[in-house]
């Protein structure tokens, strides 16, 4: 049990590394982890391959998907024209109606779907009102 945690102590440290050096993505940085602990056996093969069957694990791979298209297709820079033109350059005003926007949108379609199609759209909104995307 002590190898156990000694190896994961080491590839904790080793993803920490990684993830600060900020030169492999994160999601390499991930899949490394768990090689790296697969192959040391300090876990299994199903317990490896268990986490991509989580809801949570596909509806987040999902999203990721959604906001791409949304992006790439150029609805995200519609809906921030819209959004735009009725709030206009105030933060109070954009702040106002994206939050009515959203609950509008809520009201039909999922939390995570509302994210996903909104959140490429709030990135561009929030620089054509030269707004940090954070505020928003």
């Amino acid at each position: 049990m002590a190898t156990q945690t000694l190896i994961t102590g080491a590839v904790l440290i080793g993803a920490i590394a990684l993830f600060i050096w900020d030169r492999l993505r994160v999601d390499l940085v991930a899949l490394l982890v768990l090689i790296a602990l697969l192959g040391t056996g300090v876990i299994t093969e199903s317990e490896a391959l268990a986490g991509f069957s989580n809801r949570t694990v596909i509806s987040i791979g999902a999203l990721f998907i959604v906001g791409g298209a949304v992006f790439q297709t150029g609805l995200a820079d519609q809906i921030a024209n819209r959004i735009l033109k009725i709030g206009g350059t105030s933060y109070t005003r954009l702040l106002l109606v994206l939050m009515l926007f959203v609950a509008l949108m809520s009201a039909f379609i999922s939390s995570t779907g509302v994210v996903a199609l909104l959140l490429p759209s709030i990135i561009r909104l929030a620089a054509k009102a030269r707004l940090a995307p954070s505020r928003l």
